[in-house]
């Protein structure tokens, strides 16, 4: 997967972001490895991405903080402050991982030949699996005052196993 320069790569990623949220952020590249804090809600959701005839395989992975993904629920659909249901959460971090994810997907050098997946909302233990099986290529990140974190990264999935539940 030929990605543009990082830089520039955060800068499609904040248009989309105030696309999904209303709010502007600014995401930095990071090599931190992305692991949950304590008494931290974070929701992980990952798209599998086959590349070359399926040859090969990449995965975008996003990882939202609660608040974070309530902000985006409550502004897709309109709704006030307040208590978001549970399928509308869902719903909306599966919609942050798509338009996020196309902001990575869209600067692939031959697009022809990408076959997409569908987004899935994974646990901390299937997340954390993924890491330990896949190369993070890139990973970028946002977060406001050491909290509100938002992180996008680029896996090259090599053990394809780890991620049989997605493909």
């Amino acid at each position: 997967m030929s990605l543009i320069p990082i830089e520039s790569l955060a800068s499609q990623l904040e248009p989309a972001w105030t696309f999904l949220s209303g709010h502007q952020r600014h995401f930095a590249p990071t090599d931190q490895l992305m692991l949950p804090r304590p008494g931290e809600t974070e929701h992980r959701v990952v798209l599998p991405v086959k590349l070359l005839n399926g040859n090969r395989l990449v995965a975008v992975g996003v990882m939202i903080d609660q608040d974070q993904a309530e902000a985006v629920a409550r502004f897709m659909f309109g709704q006030p402050e307040g208590v978001v249901n549970e399928a509308d959460l869902q719903d909306a971090c599966l919609e942050t991982c798509n338009v996020l994810a196309s902001s990575v997907i869209k600067v692939c050098e031959n697009p022809a030949v990408i076959d997409i997946g569908l987004p899935t909302e994974v646990s901390a233990q299937t997340y954390a699996d993924l890491q330990a099986h896949a190369i993070a290529r890139v990973t970028l990140m946002s977060e406001i005052d050491h909290e509100h974190r938002i992180v996008v990264t680029v896996f090259d999935v090599s053990d394809q196993s780890v991620f049989g539940v997605l493909t």
